[in-house]
């Protein structure tokens, strides 16, 4: 087992992210930032690693409903003022996938 500092130069070595080195998906990456909007205090740890993990994903794929509106929740659960920003995210997810219930109730 190597030295969990030698991870950053492990994955610079094979051109992937640390996480890829753990085989962990993107779906993984999703229920994560889920749980922690659903079971966390949102810390500031968390609430970066969740941003992080949203912005890869949007950066992948821009219609990606799910990670949009976990992105809305992100933004609501902040600050719960973060109404602008959210109101964006949920309107891009509107526009992706105009018949999804959860949307609206976001």
């Amino acid at each position: 087992m190597p030295d969990i500092a030698l991870l950053p130069k492990i994955a610079a070595f094979f051109g992937v992210k640390i996480d890829d080195l753990f085989s962990v998906n993107h779906e993984d990456e999703l229920q994560r930032v889920d749980y922690i909007l659903s079971h966390d205090g949102l810390s500031e740890q968390s609430y970066f690693y969740a941003k992080r993990t949203l912005d890869a994903s949007l950066q992948d794929n821009p219609d990606d409903v799910r990670a949009l509106k976990l992105y809305a929740r992100l933004h609501l659960t902040k600050t719960n003022g973060d109404l602008l920003e959210a109101g964006r995210m949920l309107e891009k997810a509107m526009e992706c996938s105009p018949l999804d219930e959860d949307i609206f109730d976001l």
